[in-house]
């Protein structure tokens, strides 16, 4: 929740900048790429774009959590399914699927393996090192 809270602020120290750079310009062919557009500094550290939020909803999600969310366009779980028994693996992984839309992305830790869960069938590896997969079964 304090994560959350912290995110809502839209405000981030300048350390996560580079972080923030670094990962943009990995993720685009030009590597002179201006990321600068999409962010501004503050007094304080600095923020994104207004424009980057508007579809950006926060939520706290506890896994086996079974509101009644749906439609998620991407869902970002880096580095949580190693804390996990394979049984709860697979739970979760189910509970992602079945809020994720069509065509929804799943992000998870690039050590993390989901391939052994009954719902992996339902997506599509699209970034084999940063474990980015598509879902591509409508539900």
């Amino acid at each position: 929740q304090e994560i959350i809270e912290e995110s809502r602020k839209k405000i981030y120290t300048n350390n996560i900048l580079e972080i923030s750079e670094n990962n943009y310009k990995r993720f685009k062919e030009d590597e002179s790429a201006d990321f600068s557009r999409y962010c501004s500094r503050q007094a304080n550290g600095f923020a994104f774009a207004e424009d980057l939020y508007q579809n950006v909803q926060y939520e706290v999600f506890k896994g086996g959590d079974h509101k009644s969310i749906k439609g998620i366009n991407a869902i970002i779980c880096r580095n949580v399914f190693i804390y996990y028994t394979a049984q709860h693996q697979e739970k979760l992984l189910e509970d992602f699927t079945g809020k994720l839309s069509f065509n929804g992305f799943l992000a998870i830790g690039n050590k993390e393996n989901i391939t052994f869960c009954k719902d992996f069938k339902k997506y599509t590896l699209i970034n084999e090192s940063e474990k980015i997969y598509r879902k591509n079964v409508n539900e």
